[in-house]
């Protein structure tokens, strides 16, 4: 009777293909996860670019859309239509614009009051839903920012100048609408830098009446 001889793995061999293939696994995973880490951040990326856009569009609606029309604020007093605050703290920017849409048709006018507020990195605007405020309107607050390293803003005087501050003169807010209108800026120049799309710059020139 012939002698049959069994063959197999032996254990060294058995140890080297475990060891393999948990080094080509440990490499699977390593990728797909640099793969989910790369679009996670390219997602990001590109909601935050979505979010730029959306914001900046309404800025330039804003801006383009000043209408001449005095308010009144909660206690009754008259405001300008174009206002201008600055200090170490903050920097407020107060317009009432027209081309409000309303595609749902509700009772309320189309001239709207909005304030653009720049502190503590956060880029804020508020709006009112009424164009002469009571003492119970409350603003409705929307943040377009909220890590922005830098906010600056320039207004291009009569003429062709570029200003950092803008005294818009005196007027008298009751009577004297068309000097008040000829004391608006030409245009209104905004710099942010906005992580991770570094400093970006933008011009609004402003429509005259």
């Amino acid at each position: 009777m012939a002698n049959c001889k069994l063959s197999g793995f032996t254990l060294v061999e058995i140890l080297i293909t475990l060891v393999i293939t948990a080094i080509i696994a440990m490499g699977s995973i390593v990728f797909f996860n640099n793969i989910s880490e790369g679009k996670q951040q390219l997602d990001q990326y590109a909601n935050g670019l979505a979010k730029l856009q959306k914001s900046m569009l309404l800025i330039e609606q804003d801006f383009q859309q000043i209408i001449n029309r005095f308010s009144r604020d909660e206690h009754g007093d008259m405001q300008p239509f174009f206002e201008v605050i600055q200090d170490n703290n903050a920097i407020i920017i107060k317009l009432t614009r027209t081309g409000w849409r309303n595609p749902l048709g509700f009772s309320r006018s189309n001239i709207q009051v909005v304030y653009y507020q720049f502190s503590e990195n956060f880029l804020k605007r508020y709006y009112w839903t009424v164009l002469d405020r009571a003492q119970d309107s409350k603003p409705v607050e929307q943040i377009l920012f909220d890590n922005l390293e830098g906010f600056v803003v320039r207004f291009l005087n009569k003429s062709n100048e570029w200003q950092d501050e803008w005294q818009p003169g005196a007027y008298t807010l009751e009577d004297d609408v068309e000097s008040a209108t000829r004391s608006l800026p030409l245009a209104i120049e905004i710099t942010i830098n906005y992580p991770p799309y570094g400093e970006i710059k933008r011009y609004f020139p402003l429509i005259e009446f």
